[in-house]
């Protein structure tokens, strides 16, 4: 078996220079907006995700949240264990489900403790009987109508 020994060869320092003609060069060649992006909406989740850890909402927290498309009108009920990020998901198209018909608002949620408690009320929100109780739930929001749209004066 052979005896391994720390390398006994003097290290030598990086040229600086040399390194920074390095990064311009694969800063040049692997450079593009898709890239930028990424970049940023990287920073945008890490912002976000701080945000919600200094709020004080912790990981043991669950949400069932109802959204309203401002360009259809119709909902979507999901499910999540950080609201902030998911809302911001939805709203910058990255859910699939969601990305053809926002922007979005969030009319509703509920927060639990346990996830199953959480999944079972997606389930049931998602029913005709927990739709009926949205409606019924959301009725005065529901009467007022959309917030871009404006509504109509009653004829006397």
């Amino acid at each position: 078996m052979p005896h391994l020994l720390p390398d006994s060869r003097p290290q030598s320092k990086p040229n600086p220079k040399l390194i920074e003609q390095v990064r311009s060069v694969m800063r040049f060649k692997y450079y593009s907006l898709r890239t930028e992006r990424t970049y940023w909406d990287w920073i945008e989740h890490v912002k976000a995700s701080l945000h919600v850890q200094r709020a004080g909402i912790s990981e043991g927290v669950f949400y069932v949240y109802v959204l309203r498309s401002e360009s259809d009108s119709g909902f979507y009920i999901g499910y999540s264990s950080n609201l902030r990020i998911r809302l911001w998901q939805h709203q910058d198209g990255r859910s699939r489900a969601t990305s053809y018909r926002g922007p979005w608002r969030l009319i509703y949620y509920e927060t639990y403790l346990h996830q199953a408690d959480a999944l079972g009320r997606e389930k049931y929100l998602k029913s005709g009987g927990g739709r009926r109780f949205l409606k019924a739930q959301l009725r005065h929001y529901l009467a007022e109508g959309s917030p871009n749209k404006p509504r109509r004066r009653a004829v006397a």
